[in-house]
């Protein structure tokens, strides 16, 4: 099997702050948002032929400056 594209998934607690960073800073172009209307809880973006999906999960956290981790489940160390 040869994999020919990947669809990566950032998940943050603050979507909102995140989005234009990755649209005004790094220049990617929204294409899909949902909801339509309003805050948005999940966005897809496209760099050119790359594309990435932006989540939105409140209860997504920091962990003491170690990277970001869900609460109880901690990344392997």
């Amino acid at each position: 099997m040869i994999v020919e594209t990947v669809f990566p998934i950032v998940v943050s607690a603050d979507l909102p702050r995140l989005l234009p960073f990755y649209t005004e800073v790094l220049g990617g172009e929204q294409v899909y948002q949902f909801p339509p209307e309003g805050v948005p809880a999940y966005v897809s973006l496209r760099f050119g032929e790359a594309a990435l999906g932006l989540g939105h999960d409140p209860a997504y956290a920091r962990d003491r400056g170690h990277p970001a981790v869900l609460p109880g489940r901690p990344l392997p160390r």
